[in-house]
């Protein structure tokens, strides 16, 4: 007679095995369908920077194209998700999400940064760089060092 818990064990082992381990998408803004895939992305190393919407909020589809190119220019370095409130409002509940758009800024289960409302390129932008500084364990200071080199190059790129 096999024990009650050698299935469970079983599957444990199929699962722990790592030809079943659960892709990770790296490329564009991901939907996100279920707790389980978000939580897939929480536990990467990558900052993740979340965007919670509704497909009839004006300033969610305004924001969306921008949203999508500033994950583009941070393929590989930051996962973007979306999550759209009606469809995983388990998850809009469990981040207190009151107001749509909101954009969440993590690191693992870490809220690094919140902005709630419309937030242009630049805004994204810059969300993604400071989501990037922070997982870097860069202080303020190093940030504004690092910005002021910049524009001291650009002046003298000008100069």
């Amino acid at each position: 007679m096999t024990p009650k818990n050698s299935s469970v064990q079983n599957q444990q082992a199929k699962s722990a095995h790592p030809d079943n381990k659960v892709k990770i998408e790296t490329q564009g803004p991901v939907q996100i369908k279920s707790v389980e895939q978000f939580e897939r992305y929480l536990s990467d190393d990558k900052p993740v920077i979340v965007d919670f919407w509704a497909s009839w909020c004006q300033p969610c589809r305004l924001m969306a194209p921008m949203f999508d190119k500033i994950a583009q220019d941070f393929t590989g370095e930051i996962h973007f998700l979306k999550i759209n409130v009606e469809e995983v409002d388990a998850l809009a509940a469990a981040f207190k999400i009151r107001s749509i758009p909101t954009l969440l800024s993590l690191h693992g289960k870490e809220v690094i940064d919140v902005r709630v409302g419309l937030v242009d390129q630049a805004g994204l932008a810059k969300l993604a760089k400071e989501a990037l500084a922070y997982v870097r364990g860069e202080t303020l200071t190093q940030r504004i060092k690092n910005l002021f080199q910049g524009v001291k190059k650009q002046t003298e790129a000008v100069n």
